[in-house]
Formats: structure tokens, sequence, C-alpha cells
């Protein structure tokens, strides 16, 4: 059964001057998560820069009615997953569990990784050289090979799991399609079956209505963004 109302603390953006509340990096994911969970929930809006009363300030917190708090994406999709165990973001079987626990857990490493060497908006102005080589030998190295290897467990139709929209497969899709919004060479395009998993999970109406900007958290604000012209 759902445990209940969670309350969603975050560092609201907007006072900061940008676009969105919280839709910002991991807030896509999050925002993404509690639309397709149909949570239960309440904002809890803190304003940029202040500390106080928060975990890791600049990381979403998800707390439980019975007074748990997650900051980590992977263990958030998951407590809302197991949440809301009638919500398409759910797992049906002990592997579909396994597989969707990976997926997440992966995909917010891969933004951990990549975060503070791809082109963002706290870079982009002074983009070097030696940041584009940074960038470049990343992706070789580390993105690469996990893209491929995501590639190898889809089924044909683009699906990680038995439904294909489990918590997993939606952080999945959040990293790699803001990579794709930042024309990461990587991802643009990606190899088949994650085409067609992105695809599939960008075209659900509450991913839309997220990227759209029309849910609590606002607009979507991507830090990852395009490298500079001189670099193409």
């Amino acid at each position: 059964e759902p445990i209940g109302k969670i309350k969603v603390r975050f560092w609201d953006a907007s006072v900061a001057g940008m676009p969105t509340k919280s839709a910002l990096g991991r807030g896509i994911a999050l925002a993404a998560l509690i639309e397709l969970s149909k949570a239960d929930f309440e904002l809890d809006a803190v304003p940029m820069g202040q500390k106080e009363g928060l975990v890791m300030p600049y990381l979403p917190e998800v707390h439980t009615a019975d007074g748990m708090k997650f900051t980590e994406l992977g263990g958030i999709a998951m407590v809302m997953a197991t949440s809301y165990p009638n919500s398409i973001i759910a797992v049906k079987s002990p592997k579909d569990l396994g597989v969707a626990s990976m997926a997440a857990i992966k995909a917010s490493e891969i933004w951990n990784e990549c975060l503070p060497i791809f082109s963002s908006v706290m870079n982009a102005s002074n983009f070097t050289q030696e940041n584009f080589d940074a960038m470049k030998k990343k992706e070789e190295e580390y993105l690469k090979p996990i893209i491929a290897s995501f590639e190898g467990l889809c089924s044909a139709d683009g699906k990680l799991t038995s439904t294909g929209t489990s918590f997993g497969e939606v952080v999945l899709w959040w990293a790699l399609a803001t990579y794709q919004r930042a024309k990461v060479p990587s991802c643009t395009p990606l190899p088949p079956k994650m085409t067609k998993l992105v695809a599939r999970i960008n075209d659900l109406p509450e991913i839309q209505k997220v990227l759209k900007g029309d849910t609590v958290f606002g607009s979507v604000f991507d830090l990852i963004v395009p490298i500079p012209d001189k670099f193409k």
C-alpha cells in the first residue's frame, strides 16, 4: 500500500533568477518520478543558497511519512516506486527490481561523473581546449562503454524491464535525454535500442508535462549545455 504523503524539499532556484523552482539538474528527474507515480506530496521550497535544514543543499530531498530522508537520486527513485506500487514506475518482479535499481544507480553515477567535466552553465563561458579534451576522454573511456552495456541489456523494443517504464528507466531517460538536448556527441544519436527507450519515455504525457514546465516545479532548466561553437 502507498505509505502516505511525502515531503519534497529543494532549493528554490527561482529566487536566483532561474525560470524554475527545482526542475533543474536532478530536479527534472524528481519531477518526472512524481508525475509518473501520481505521488501524494507537499512541497517545501528553501530559498536557493540557504543551507539550514537540508542534508546536502544542492540536492532535492524526499521525506517519507515514516520519517526517512532520501537525497541520492537512485534511492529517491526506489522509494517512490515502492511507495506507489500501482504506478507505472513500479516493478513487477524481483528481476525487474534488480535491473531497475542498477539503471537508477548507474544513471545517477553517470550524472555525478560527467557534470564537472561536460559543458555546463557553470563553465560554458570559459570552456577551454583542456576542458574539451577532458570531455572527449570522459566520453570515450567512460560514457560510451556504459551506453553500449545498456544497449546490450535492452530488448529489441528498447526496454530494460518488462514494463519499460520502471523507476530505473525513468532515471536513465533523464540523464541521457539531458545529454541529447545538450548535443553530447556520444548521445547524439544514441544506439538504436537506447533511442527507443528514451523516445518512449519522452513521449509519455506526464513527461511532456514536465518538459513543458506545466508542473509545480516550473520550467525545465538544463545544467548540461552544448559545447561552445568553436569546438564543434
